[in-house]
């Protein structure tokens, strides 16, 4: 069953975060249908889904100033940039790549 969706205050935060998830649910499906198993992908994809995923679900409520610290934001940006061929890949999220 797939987690219900993270809400957050801000849009941009809200919209990444619906696709980070979107995005680590197909690659781990891809890579357990892979032969061998492609360990390193479903390695990231745990580490997206239970890390950063769920601090934003923890974190995040609708209505409020996101409070995802940097190192998170830049980590799913980084993410969603891989996804970046991807039809629903927002240009804006490219922002979150280059936070200091």
């Amino acid at each position: 069953m797939a987690e219900p969706a993270i809400e957050c205050g801000e849009p941009q935060v809200a919209g990444l975060l619906a696709f980070v998830a979107a995005r680590v649910e197909e690659d781990r499906l891809g890579a357990q249908l892979t032969t061998p198993v492609d360990e390193s992908l479903v390695g990231r994809c745990d580490v997206v889904e239970r890390v950063l995923l769920d601090m934003a679900r923890d974190a995040c409520r609708p209505g409020e100033p996101c409070p995802l610290p940097e190192r998170c934001l830049r980590a799913l940006g980084e993410y969603a940039f891989a996804h970046s061929t991807h039809p629903d890949f927002h240009p804006a999220w490219l922002a979150w790549r280059i936070l200091r």
